[in-house]
């Protein structure tokens, strides 16, 4: 008698959406993950939360720009500290 295989366990969600994901990223590479998820929940109506879209883009290896916030280097009343 032959071993039994390995159980693959369920189905990923976000697996069949792959191309939206693809093109949502191309088309905004800084993209949050919570505004990637509400694309894909408006476009498909699948839902997911960011942990899986983090998941998800590091299987496929899609890149994220991501934009490095800028902050005022003055203190409350605009003037720059020396």
């Amino acid at each position: 008698m032959a071993p039994f295989g390995h159980a693959s366990g369920p189905a990923r969600r976000l697996a069949a959406v792959e191309a939206v994901i693809r093109v949502a990223v191309k088309a905004q590479p800084d993209a949050t993950l919570q505004e990637l998820c509400e694309r894909v929940k408006k476009e498909t109506g699948i839902k997911s939360d960011s942990s899986m879209m983090c998941q998800a883009l590091a299987r496929w290896k899609l890149p994220r720009k991501k934009v490095a916030p800028c902050y005022p280097t003055g203190d409350a009343e605009g003037e720059v500290q020396a």
